[in-house]
């Protein structure tokens, strides 16, 4: 799909809030909660009672986020993507070094599209070993999401826009940590170009020249982090420990360094890194 497609279809989604969008081996429906009841007379009868048919019953499940997706094992329909307009951010903002600061999020409708449609994309994909687990889909999803960025020859600055959400996400809610794909990521623009990336014709192929060489977290090193980003970032911190998880540290500023120059300016960011010890020169 072309970016003038990606646009165009963007377009109708605002204009009929509902469309069918291509996938790699079929198609999604895609529906706005402003008119769930005729989107939802799109889905084929057999699968419809797996979702929503309501606007309560929505409102539920999506829980005040701004989108859900159904994947289904389906020939006539891969899965139905649900989007609440007014829940999808338009800004992100955290806490440190006593201030706030806030990125304004662009393209955000679509970006949440392509990311829950990655979501779809990834069932297909057969892992070698135990299913996905949960993190592995979110950062999969995000993988997908750079990658239709780069392949419509979008702005590089969107899928950096990505990976800013995600660490000011985990700066401000440790929560976030389900859906910090910031790691991930961070490897994925070492090992390519933007143009390089947009030269993979599907996501099929991005997977099996990435995943074998992607260094991933364990539950237990995620936690660790998790652990440091609160020590760092929470407001309820009383004391410096600056040697608390010192292993973590170095790869955790090298993560975090893209967004803080973003934010505060590089020179600023590499003191800050200094000075809680996560700097790293590489």
């Amino acid at each position: 799909m072309s970016g003038s497609e990606g646009d165009l279809n963007t377009w109708l989604l605002v204009a009929s809030s509902w469309l069918w969008t291509p996938l790699s081996q079929g198609q999604a429906l895609v529906c706005s909660i402003t008119a769930l009841e005729q989107c939802i007379a799109q889905v084929p009868k057999h699968v419809a009672h797996k979702v929503p048919n309501t606007l309560s019953q929505a409102q539920q499940a999506l829980g005040g986020r701004g989108a859900l997706v159904y994947p289904f094992d389906d020939a006539s329909i891969e899965g139905l993507v649900l989007l609440s307009e007014s829940a999808i951010p338009t800004q992100v903002s955290a806490y440190w070094n006593e201030q706030t600061y806030s990125l304004p999020l662009k393209q955000q409708y679509e970006l949440t599209l392509w990311h829950e449609l990655g979501h779809i994309e990834i069932g297909k994909l057969q892992p070698q070993q135990a299913p996905w687990s949960a993190y592995q889909h979110e950062w999969l999803a995000d993988v997908y999401l750079v990658w239709r960025l780069a392949l419509e020859r979008r702005d590089e600055a969107l899928a950096w826009q990505q990976y800013h959400r995600r660490n000011l996400a985990l700066m401000t809610d440790v929560a976030a940590m389900s859906h910090w794909s910031s790691p991930i990521l961070w490897q994925l623009f070492q090992r390519y170009t933007w143009s390089e990336l947009g030269e993979f014709s599907d996501f099929q192929s991005l997977f099996n020249d990435f995943y074998p060489h992607c260094h991933q977290y364990s539950k237990d090193e995620l936690a660790e982090y998790a652990s440091l980003v609160g020590r760092t970032f929470g407001r309820g911190r009383t004391f410096s420990l600056p040697n608390y998880m010192f292993w973590r540290r170095p790869a955790l500023g090298q993560y975090l360094q893209p967004t803080l120059s973003t934010m505060m300016g590089e020179r600023v960011a590499n003191d800050w890194l200094l000075e809680h010890q996560m700097y790293t020169s590489e």
